[in-house]
């Protein structure tokens, strides 16, 4: 997780996508849906994006360890689908 952190901080969109099922985020297809959206996100703006997949149960952890770019993502997220993250933090805490 400390590369994809990393990239993260380097990136020019970051998108956090969270897996409500435990191994979902591991499945051919679900791996092939992440790629071809930031593959998508690069043709929409021609900025490099960086994708971050956790699942639910990562994210107690990821909001304890308040790394730099979950800080980032708390203060700068805007909600495409699903959870919001700021009711995810709740949940979560």
């Amino acid at each position: 997780r400390a590369r994809v952190l990393a990239e993260m901080e380097a990136a020019d969109i970051d998108v956090l996508v969270v897996a409500d099922d435990i191994g979902q985020s591991f499945s051919d297809q679900w791996q092939s849906q992440i790629w071809e959206f930031s593959s998508s996100i690069t043709k929409w703006t021609g900025n490099q994006a960086s994708m971050m997949e956790v699942e639910m149960g990562e994210l107690p952890g990821l909001i304890r360890g308040r790394p730099p770019v979950w800080k980032s993502i708390e203060r700068d997220a805007i909600n495409v689908y699903g959870t919001a993250i700021r009711q995810l933090k709740r949940s979560a805490s």
